[in-house]
């Protein structure tokens, strides 16, 4: 069983979080997990260094960044999605939301308390409860549908770090077809092993090409490191030959 759910968040009282904020988000779901069951959360935070978490954390969506700051009036509503990764980690997501009715982001620009409204894993097109076969079941469709494209919505700002690169040069801020599905690659081979062998970076570059793109570019300021770098958000369609690899 895997979980999307979407929490419903009204802010408590005004105040602002930087536009990039992945991390506040990170690390307040962990200290949540951490209360609710140190050991799974230990577990679930704890992976072997270069292998990715059983879950991923979207950004506040539903309210518009002003020059790289998310400003929140008092009762404002908002929302995000956690998605666990493997049945582990969805139960333990499950279980949170629960008992999980609020908490406070802390950031350089104060804190923003805020409490959830309700979780949903059904009423939302982000939000989903599904086994990994009703997932197969669902590319599946999708392939018989449009065998020759994906599209892909890029909801929140997404860069690439290249490897053997350093400094500036190491990050792409355009979503080339090698760099998404490798990186969703690495988390097949990590969690989903019943999907079988996923094919090799350099097969996804030979068979995968950019089509059509509505893309739109946003600075992201990683605070903690004092960085800034590019991102895109929008919509990308990939199309796939399906004969490579096959001579």
């Amino acid at each position: 069983m895997l979980v999307s759910l979407v929490g419903e968040l009204e802010a408590v009282r005004g105040g602002e979080i930087p536009a990039t904020h992945g991390d506040l988000l990170q690390g307040a779901i962990f200290k949540a997990l951490k209360e609710l069951d140190e050991g799974a959360a230990s577990r679930l935070h704890g992976t072997a260094e270069g292998s990715p978490r059983p879950y991923t954390i979207s950004q506040v969506s539903g309210v518009e960044a002003v020059d790289g700051v998310l400003r929140l009036e008092p009762g404002q509503g908002c929302w995000f999605r956690i998605t666990g990764l493997t049945a582990e980690a969805s139960l333990a997501l499950l279980a949170l939301s629960e008992r999980l009715h609020g908490w406070t982001l802390y950031s350089s620009r104060g804190r923003v308390p805020f409490q959830v409204r309700q979780w949903r894993t059904e009423g939302h097109p982000w939000a989903a409860l599904l086994s990994g076969e009703d997932l197969a079941r669902r590319a599946m469709e999708s392939y018989r549908a449009s065998p020759q494209r994906i599209v892909l919505e890029f909801r929140t700002p997404v860069c690439f770090e290249l490897d053997g690169k350093k400094g500036w040069g190491s990050w792409m801020p355009f979503p080339l077809p090698e760099l998404v599905f490798g990186s969703l690659r690495h988390r097949i081979t990590s969690y989903r092993q019943e999907f079988g062998q996923p094919p090799s970076r350099e097969d996804l570059a030979s068979a995968l090409a950019v089509g059509r793109v509505e893309l739109s570019s946003r600075m992201l300021h990683f605070e903690r490191h004092n960085r800034r770098r590019s991102g895109v958000v929008g919509l990308c369609e990939y199309l796939i030959d399906r004969e490579a690899g096959r001579e």
